[in-house]
């Protein structure tokens, strides 16, 4: 499945409290994503009412990213097994002038899960509201709840142990 267009979110961000997030604020681990929607080229819109009542893994990387690319494999794996029990949606980030690259590296490491391109480089808004929880850096992964809590943000440490550690954690038993 593959998915071309922008990263949308609202500013509304509910924190545990029930308290409201102000858009400028920074997403924190804790936090609920109330409604965040990825707009596709073709129109359509991939939003958190529509995800299936599982954890969700948004994974942020970009074609000049080596680490990022050399991760796929482990995330095409984790999709493998966890595939019925766990959203994952691959963002790319690449700007317009680096966004080839980004094609040829979707084609040469094909991975079934919704691809969208977010765009704007590192300066993207949508990014930069989800870096303030990881640091800043690539690749970064953001773990959400079946409630859409911000479970795990961060580069997924060594081979994605972290990562890994984390997403096990957020499924429910079989």
């Amino acid at each position: 499945m593959k998915y071309v267009g922008a990263l949308l979110l609202s500013g509304v961000v509910g924190l545990a409290s029930s308290a409201r997030c102000q858009p400028e604020q920074a997403l924190q681990a804790g936090q609920f994503v109330s409604h965040l929607t990825i707009r596709m080229d073709d129109g359509s819109r991939l939003s958190t009412s529509q995800w299936p009542a599982h954890p969700v893994l948004l994974d942020f990387w970009a074609s000049w990213c080596s680490v990022c690319i050399d991760a796929f494999p482990r995330l095409s794996r984790l999709h493998s097994e966890y595939g019925n029990r766990l959203q994952i949606i691959s963002i790319n980030i690449d700007d317009l002038g680096t966004l080839p690259r980004a094609r040829i590296v979707l084609r040469e490491h094909p991975f079934k899960v919704p691809e969208a391109n977010l765009g704007g480089g590192l300066a993207n808004p949508i990014l930069r509201r989800f870096q303030w929880v990881n640091h800043g850096s690539l690749p970064m992964y953001v773990l959400l709840g079946s409630d859409r809590m911000i479970l795990y943000s961060g580069w997924g440490g060594q081979d994605q142990t972290e990562l890994i550690r984390a997403v096990r954690a957020a499924l429910p038993s079989k």
